[in-house]
């Protein structure tokens, strides 16, 4: 078994695709074979999740001049051999058409420490791999992942070695659109199960997904998670995302636990820890936050947010955090989803995070994640932590997008949409603030986008601080309103106009120690609808300022209803009138 580095070996009708990648102990090798020398096969292999450089070498005295047991995000690797040094480029998209050989093609050898051939190796991902053979409509498609950081581990749970030697083939002795075969070498090589075109589904994706800790140990789960975000900019360099082709990888799921931690500079060719920075103006070196924090500041590419002539595609990075993803971002550390402030195709873009239902962020104390110069935060209903003084920020130009049923904001989450920020609900969804501290901070001249049937609710404390607004249904759209279910006493809400609302205001307390916080509502514009029913309508609310306001009520409806069903400081339900 070989130390994990990449070799590709593609040949005329028989076709053979070797991948090996550096490892602390050996991960193998993976190959993609076409075993039938009748038929040309196309391959692919695209790495979908965040790349990870994996673990360094530790055998035969390297580990002294290595960066060892820390999996860390790269598109590019580095290894050190006593005084010399090899670099070497992750695959992350490669395509191979049948039919002639690529100039890259060559053998491995076996010593300890071989550099892999032509500056090319595997990271540590989940691929995307498509087989598909020419002049046909046979093809296959599947996932492969490694994306355990204890992988590649020498002495691992009484085996030599955590790895295997792996192998897609497409199968000359099996019938076709079902002759696709993953082999693993482990003392031994074994068929571990086939492939068929059938198991591609209707929207293209692979169904099977072959996953090393399921194959070696039978474990649904990795090892360990163990991954950090160290070089700029995340996930991975900028001229990878928009490159001179149209032929680029520039969305990235999550893929495991990730954490923010701190950020290593560039220091040059001998540099073992921070090579994967760019040492540019928007990066590290003159970074758009005072100099004195550097290594507190995590980016995404951002400034490479470009239309390609060629393309008319918009070359923005995007990450995706799926269900099981988490995203950490440890004490005093900012994550800031970047973008250009420039016009494209009609509008101010730059890249996507996307936490979708299932995933997790955690924001630690004093932590934030931040949308500037036209990023995008997608919230679809991650569950979320924060600790004391953490926070999300939307900077003008950039988007705060919620977009599910219940997307809850707990305890001490604190959201502010800066001057020409954007804050947008999708049809349907509702925004939930739940808990002491939890709260939504709206500036003047910010921008609220309203979807048919959106609500904001703030909960057990949660509060709102909202000046100089206007809440207004997307294209008059009738949404929800704004609902305070035992809501904070910090709440006001002034200079604002509400149009297009069913109850713009529904407060709502249930025990007297919420009937007796205050909330301020003043200087404000109540455009009430013909379909809607209140303008402000309060239940076992005893500090309530109303003042100021202007109310404009379609006929039939209600300016403002006050009911009081408890007694003031009683904390029963339903204490009295």
């Amino acid at each position: 078994m070989k130390h994990l580095i990449l070799s590709i070996a593609l040949f005329l009708y028989s076709s053979s695709f070797s991948i090996e990648a550096y490892s602390q102990g050996a991960g193998g090798d993976f190959y993609l074979i076409n075993e039938d020398n009748s038929i040309i096969v196309e391959f692919e292999i695209t790495c979908v999740s965040i790349p990870f450089e994996g673990l360094n070498n530790q055998l035969n005295g390297f580990a002294q001049y290595n960066r060892v047991g820390v999996q860390q995000n790269g598109s590019s690797g580095r290894i050190f051999e006593s005084n010399t040094v090899t670099n070497y480029n992750g695959i992350l998209r490669y395509k191979f058409e049948g039919g002639y050989h690529i100039n890259f093609l060559g053998f491995l050898a076996t010593a300890d420490l071989q550099p892999p051939v032509n500056g090319k190796a595997l990271p540590l991902g989940k691929f995307k791999i498509t087989v598909k053979v020419q002049g046909t409509d046979e093809k296959y498609s599947l996932y492969f992942n490694n994306l355990d950081s204890k992988y590649g581990t020498g002495n691992w749970q009484g085996e030599n070695i955590y790895g295997a030697d792996w192998y897609v083939k497409l199968r000359a002795d099996l019938p076709a659109y079902n002759r696709l075969a993953i082999h693993y070498a482990h003392g031994g090589q074994y068929v571990y199960d086939t492939v068929s075109s059938a198991d591609t589904l209707a929207n293209g994706e692979p169904s099977k997904e072959f996953k090393v800790w399921e194959i070696l140990y039978d474990r649904d789960e990795p090892w360990e998670k163990n991954f950090y975000a160290r070089t700029i900019p995340f996930p991975v360099k900028d001229s990878i995302i928009n490159p001179s082709n149209g032929d680029t990888q520039y969305e990235y799921i999550l893929g495991t636990t990730v954490t923010l931690d701190t950020i290593f500079p560039n220091l040059g060719a001998n540099d073992k820890y921070g090579y994967n920075t760019i040492p540019t103006t928007d990066y590290y070196f003159n970074p758009v936050i005072d100099a004195t924090e550097r290594g507190n500041h995590t980016f995404t590419p951002g400034v490479i947010s470009s239309v390609h002539w060629a393309y008319d595609r918009i070359f923005a990075c995007k990450i995706i955090a799926t269900t099981g993803d988490t995203l950490i971002i440890s004490n005093d550390k900012h994550f800031w989803v970047n973008g250009t402030n420039t016009v494209h195709l009609g509008a101010i873009r730059g890249d996507t995070l996307i936490f979708e239902t299932g995933s997790h962020l955690i924001l630690n104390d004093d932590a934030s994640l931040r949308a500037m110069k036209g990023g995008t935060i997608i919230d679809k209903g991650a569950t979320k932590d924060f600790s004391s003084g953490s926070f999300v920020t939307v900077m003008a130009n950039s988007k705060l997008i919620v977009d599910g049923l219940n997307v809850t904001y707990p305890a001490n989450a604190r959201i502010e949409i800066e001057a020409n920020g954007y804050l947008i609900l999708k049809d349907n969804s509702t925004l939930i603030f739940d808990g002491e501290g939890a709260h939504l901070e709206i500036h003047p001249d910010a921008n609220l986008i309203l979807g048919e049937n959106s609500k904001i609710e703030f909960r057990n404390g949660a509060y709102l601080d909202a000046d100089g607004i206007t809440f207004s249904g997307d294209s008059g759209a009738i949404w929800g309103g704004l609902v305070f279910h035992n809501a904070g006493g910090q709440t006001q809400i002034k200079n604002c106009t509400f149009n297009d609302a069913k109850i713009s205001i529904d407060i709502k307390n249930t025990t007297g120690c919420y009937a007796d916080l205050e909330k301020r509502i003043t200087g404000n514009t109540f455009n009430q609808p013909s379909i809607g029913s209140h303008s402000i309508r309060a239940e076992n609310v005893f500090k309530l300022l109303l003042q100021g306001n202007t109310f404009n009520i379609a006929a039939n409806k209600t300016g403002v209803e006050i009911l009081n069903r408890i007694n003031a400081g009683n904390s029963q339900e339903d204490g009295g009138n």
